[in-house]
């Protein structure tokens, strides 16, 4: 069977909370008892509120020195906020105040031990919230009820200066820009006199209109250049229409041609054949004469047998014919040269038309310079009126709209302490418990066992103490008997129709139970009608013959599987009805080799045929071959796992070699030892 692990349920996880249930509450209550404490201790803040109004008008974006004539009154809220709580202020609000600045102390214990301000402006209006923070109530009202007045003190003291700067700064540019605005006056007119007397939309028109004359004569150029085309082209077209009739031919032979350059190249060979006799046909010498053979042969191909003379007598028409060509080609050059004459004249008159172009160009630019000069010059002059009437207004700067308030207490509070001291203990609790286990290798319940496993929890069987009086004990032996009826019954449900001979009974190491969940299983399933055989399989550390008296360990199993003795004589009846038992007999050096032997098989399936049920009692799965070996020969593996004794790791390690084994491991029997009867 495949060992797979269940996925982690909120069941699960609700049995880890369950498990760690102290822990997690000592955490959440010193987290609680930590948040109590930390309310308790902290000392009290108190905070008293005031709202004042600031004239800061904001800048006109058309006035291009209004930000710079008012840099205090236009300065924006945010500024006017970090100048309430700058040093100078705060400082000389305290003293007024009486409230005591120790010296010697760093910035950071001076911001402790003094009033906290704080200045925000109001989003979309002129007004700034000014709260006062501080442990005495009456302080922080004083100091709210101050602080307006030093601002507005401030304020007063540096107005009237920084408007005089701003008037004199205005008066400067005033006279900067009355010279800015005289000199492209100035340049205008210059420029204006240094043109010709025309004026410029009069010599507009007149450019333009020789640029018309020109592209007109250029016209009727072309036009002129087309006709002394098509006139020459026709009359070389009566040229191509004389007939060929008026052309007399004659032929003549070349027979003397041809007859001297055969003689030559019958001279070439005979000289060749004269130094044929002296020299070999590769020497330099008849090379030569070769080449000058092909040469020789060459021409001859080349003469033709016949020569053509011609005999032209043309008409008087023709020459008459001729003498319109020359006049008709002359008239075309003619119309060439005009063309390229008009078309350079519009040249010429086109760029001075772009030229007067540029100058009215110019004379829009030093236009618009003059009127750009001349409405700033009336802006400075309009910044520098408002200056002289704001010098002399009595309007305030600063003005209180609300009183300092009565001071509230704004710290600690209950709500925020406690629901972090609740939310953080909760928080460790939960960390706590899944940390601690976690780090816990040990199985604590019957449940994790099962979800480790992956497999079905077959039952919780109760182990007997070893020290207990007698009659508890037989109380709990009759309370045991129902958890093992359990065990069978899920053991036979699991099975399903297939029958259910024989069955192992093993666990992870020594010390889960294992052999006292083989024993109560085999007391249980035993009944006079149903025979039952518990053999002890543990032939490293046997232990059922010490649970019953006057039961020998030899012979045994080995005994039996060595063929040393019969089966029958090898087991030994017990006190419980239909129950006998084989102890595990002789001492045996490798036990893995006996349960892999065939005298094995065969003495289990004897087992099976004189009883209904066999019950093995296995050694330890880990570190040991035994289990193992004997996997695959049993219908059913049981695991017992033992909660605080079982460790995870090795039950994981464990099912994981009976499965490679090929055994069939039908689920998990948790183990716990019963102190009353339920």
């Amino acid at each position: 069977m495949e060992i797979t692990s269940q996925p982690l349920t909120l069941r699960n996880l609700l049995d880890v909370f369950r498990r760690h249930w102290f822990g997690m509450s000592l955490v959440f209550i010193l987290c609680v008892s930590a948040g109590v404490v930390a309310y308790y201790v902290t000392p009290a803040v108190y905070r008293s509120r005031t709202m004042i109004l600031v004239d800061s008008p904001v800048a006109n974006v058309n006035d291009p020195v209004s930000e710079v004539t008012l840099p205090n009154l236009a300065t924006d809220l945010v500024t006017q906020s970090g100048v309430i709580q700058s040093e100078r202020i705060l400082y000389e609000t305290f003293r007024t105040a009486g409230v005591s600045i120790p010296e010697g102390l760093t910035p950071e214990l001076l911001q402790r031990l003094l009033p906290r301000v704080n200045a925000e402006p109001v989003p979309g209006t002129s007004i700034i919230d000014i709260s006062v923070d501080t442990g005495d109530p009456a302080t922080a009202m004083r100091v709210a009820q101050i602080i307006p007045e030093v601002y507005l003190s401030y304020q007063r003291s540096s107005r009237q200066a920084e408007v005089v700067k701003a008037m004199n700064f205005v008066e400067q540019r005033l006279k900067e820009q009355t010279d800015a605005y005289k000199k492209a006056q100035a340049d205008l007119n210059d420029f204006k006199k240094k043109r010709a007397l025309v004026p410029l939309e009069q010599e507009g028109q007149a450019r333009s209109m020789m640029v018309s004359e020109a592209q007109q004569l250029l016209v009727e150029a072309q036009a002129t250049l087309v006709g002394a085309k098509e006139r020459l082209a026709n009359l070389l077209k009566e040229l191509d229409k004389i007939p060929d009739s008026r052309r007399i031919a004659s032929r003549s032979a070349n027979m003397e041609m041809i007859e001297a350059q055969k003689s030559q190249i019958a001279q070439l060979n005979a000289k060749r054949e004269e130094l044929l006799k002296v020299y070999l046909p590769d020497r330099p010498e008849v090379l030569q004469v070769d080449a000058q053979i092909e040469v020789a042969m060459k021409r001859l191909t080349e003469i033709p047998k016949e020569a053509d003379t011609t005999t032209d007598t043309r008409p008087e028409s023709f020459f008459q014919l001729e003498q319109n060509i020359i006049s008709a080609r002359t008239d075309l050059k003619a119309a060439e040269a005009r063309e390229l004459e008009v078309r350079n004249w519009m040249s010429g008159l086109e760029r001075d038309l772009k030229t007067y172009n540029d100058i009215a160009l110019r004379q829009d630019e030093l236009e618009r310079t003059v009127e750009e000069n001349r409405v700033l010059l009336e802006s400075i002059t309009k910044a520098y009126e408002e200056l002289r009437l704001r010098q002399n207004s009595a309007r305030e700067p600063v003005s209180v709209l609300m009183q300092a308030s009565n001071p509230s207490k704004i710290a600690p509070q209950t709500t925020r302490p406690m629901g972090a001291a609740v939310l953080v203990g909760l928080f460790l609790a939960v960390a706590f418990a899944l940390l601690k286990d976690g780090l816990d290798e040990k199985v604590v319940s019957t449940s994790e066992a099962g979800h480790i496993a992956g497999l079905p929890l077959l039952g919780e069987a109760r182990i007997l103490p070893k020290r207990m009086p007698p009659r508890a004990a037989e109380k709990l032996r009759t309370a045991m008997r129902e958890s093992y009826r359990v065990l069978l019954f899920n053991l036979r449900y699991v099975s399903g129709e297939d029958p259910l001979r024989t069955v192992a009974v093993t666990a992870s190491r020594d010390g889960e139970n294992s052999s006292d969940v083989a024993f109560n299983l085999a007391a249980v399933a035993a009944t006079p009608e149903h025979r039952v055989i518990l053999v002890d399989a543990n032939l490293r550390s046997p232990s059922i013959h010490r649970r019953i008296d006057r039961l020998r360990e030899i012979p045994g199993l080995v005994d039996v599987v060595n063929g040393k003795a019969s089966l029958e004589e090898c087991l030994q009846d017990s006190a419980i009805p239909g129950l006998r038992i084989l102890t595990c007999g002789s001492p045996v050096e490798n036990p893995a080799d006996l349960f892999s032997s065939a005298g094995f098989e065969s003495a289990l399936r004897a087992m099976q045929d004189s009883s209904e049920m066999v019950v093995l009692d296995a050694a330890p799965t880990l570190d040991l071959a035994d289990v193992p070996a004997l996997a695959s020969s049993v219908d059913a593996l049981v695991y017992v796992a033992r909660p605080g004794t079982t460790r995870r790791p090795e039950l994981r390690r464990g099912l994981e070699t009976l499965r490679q084994a090929g055994g069939r491991v039908f689920g998990i029997v948790s183990t716990r030892q019963s102190k009353r009867v339920s």
